[in-house]
């Protein structure tokens, strides 16, 4: 079979792919790309937000609704969006009066921008 191994720099360059290969115990399995985007973004828990500290701690990405307003927004109930690349974590909440909040982290959630909002019409 090692003589039917494609080397890394001799494969194929693509912008789509079918299905992401990855390890599940001691066996190589497949996951299908959707699958695994819905993994990553799928709803983490339901979060009350009672201090500062309750919506600092919310590092980990994908999304967590959210009953009542966040400190820090003048937002309502909604959805809280969390997205990490590295060190940068960004918060996007959206709430359901035609405002949605952001804010950044550059240090892996150790300090934190002040919210933003931005208004639908």
């Amino acid at each position: 079979m090692a003589e039917q191994d494609i080397r890394e720099d001799q494969m194929t360059i693509t912008n789509t792919v079918d299905y992401v290969r990855g390890l599940k115990g001691k066996d190589s399995v497949l996951m299908a790309i959707s699958t695994l985007f819905l993994d990553v973004m799928k709803e983490r828990s339901y979060l009350t937000y009672n201090s500062e500290d309750a919506v600092n701690s919310t590092i980990i990405p994908g999304s967590y609704s959210h009953g009542g307003p966040i400190i820090g927004t003048s937002g309502k109930h909604g959805i809280l969006l969390v997205l990490k690349s590295t060190t940068y974590i960004v918060q996007l909440d959206f709430n359901f009066d035609n405002k949605f909040f952001f804010r950044y982290s550059s240090n892996n959630g150790s300090t934190w921008s002040d919210w933003k909002s931005v208004t639908l019409t």
